[in-house]
């Protein structure tokens, strides 16, 4: 039985939102993400937080009792805020997952770290840089956004949300120490061992 939802986010709803975030529409836009949420899902013990996750914010109070946690923070990076999230998910052993990833017609599930019992995030970002294509090309610019497809971000967040709930269900058979690459325009899907 799921007890309570805490969702962190500072944010308010913005016109580029609505394209692939579910239950944003227009009248939200200026509101706070979290205050809208809370509104619009009625039956979900929802505990909202207007706060960042960035170094200087002290998380302990949201994480401590928690039995999961999921990244979709992008801002500064994903890295940063997923070291962020380790620093607090390893001395309670909260598992937690890297989720929503997506760049124009690629999405990525996972991976999902259990502090102590799977590989760690450090393992996975080797990983990353060790298999990526462009590593050894100069970099001449760094684009914040490469922007995504609404039905993309939808399908990523069900197929994660379906990682998460196997996870916390024991049904199932959890991808550990593995993430997911999916190529939308062919639909082709690979599991990666890291």
């Amino acid at each position: 039985m799921l007890g309570e939802i805490r969702i962190i986010d500072p944010d308010v709803v913005d016109e580029s939102n609505l394209n692939r975030q579910l239950y944003f529409d227009s009248s939200d836009i200026g509101r706070y993400k979290v205050d809208v949420v809370k509104e619009k899902l009625k039956d979900a013990n929802i505990i909202p937080f207007k706060k960042r996750v960035e170094p200087n914010q002290n998380l302990k109070e949201i994480v401590s009792s928690c039995n999961f946690l999921v990244n979709c923070a992008d801002s500064p990076s994903v890295s940063e805020t997923t070291r962020i999230i380790d620093k607090y998910a390893a001395p309670y052993r909260v598992a937690y997952g890297v989720s929503g990833g997506y760049n124009l017609h690629l999405g990525m599930v996972g991976p999902i770290i259990i502090p102590g019992v799977t590989k760690t995030f450090d393992n996975f970002l080797e990983y990353q840089k060790k298999m990526d294509p462009l590593k050894n090309l100069e970099k001449i610019r760094d684009i914040k956004q490469t922007g995504n497809l609404g039905p993309i971000a939808g399908a990523i967040a069900n197929i994660q949300t379906m990682e998460i709930f196997k996870y916390l269900t024991g049904k199932g058979r959890i991808n550990l120490n593995k993430f997911a690459e999916i190529n939308f325009m062919d639909f082709g899907i690979e599991w990666r061992e890291f």
